[in-house]
């Protein structure tokens, strides 16, 4: 199977949301709810589609996070900051969905040697899973591109360096975490994928 390390459509067969809802309307109910104001917020399991939480356990895997972010168009940078979430880990995934955001892309670096952390963080409260670090680089090569297109999910991988161009309008993003029911523990991407390969996409 002819797959990138970095990025795999996948034609899950369930929207992500009830009745396909709009990331926007259940960011807006979360807000009022929880009295916060975050860009970056994480939501319940319960919020996502019955039908597709019960298809990731067809596959033995388990929804154990879910997060909600939003991105505002920046047309004057080709991309935001180049970031890596693996905390130690090279080989971490997460699974997106992304409304709006015409024309962007999510691009992945070759090893950054001369990369220096600017900001480190959690951006998510829950056992402190969701770690981030900003990286400083002087001359990064892109080594994979890969344009962002809903409906389609895309298994990501986010130990790697990565960033993504936000062009032209505001982009969603619904991130789910997975892990294996038996073991209780986060598959990496390879991993993964066998698990999903009855879904996968394979690009010309």
């Amino acid at each position: 199977m002819p797959i990138n390390q970095y990025s795999t459509d996948l034609n899950i067969p369930f929207s992500p949301f009830k009745n396909d809802a709009h990331p926007n309307d259940l960011y807006k109910t979360i807000i009022m709810n929880k009295f916060v104001a975050k860009h970056h917020i994480e939501i319940p399991v319960t919020d996502l589609n019955p039908d597709l939480v019960e298809w990731f356990k067809q596959h033995n895997l388990e929804i154990f996070l879910v997060e909600l972010f939003s991105k505002l168009a920046n047309p004057n940078r080709a991309a935001n900051r180049i970031h890596s979430g693996g905390n130690g880990d090279p080989d971490k995934t997460k699974i997106n969905w992304v409304w709006g955001g015409k024309n962007s892309y999510m691009t992945w670096y070759d090893k950054v040697e001369d990369a220096k952390p600017t900001d480190v963080g959690y951006l998510t409260s829950s056992a402190q899973i969701t770690y981030y670090e900003d990286l400083e680089a002087l001359d990064p090569v892109p080594v994979h591109r890969h344009q962002l297109i809903y409906p389609m999910a895309t298994l990501v991988q986010i130990a790697l360096p990565h960033a993504v161009e936000n062009p032209e309008e505001t982009r969603w993003c619904l991130c789910l975490i997975t892990r294996d029911i038996t073991t209780g523990q986060r598959l990496g991407y390879q991993e993964t994928l066998d698990r999903l390969k009855d879904v996968v996409v394979i690009s010309e």
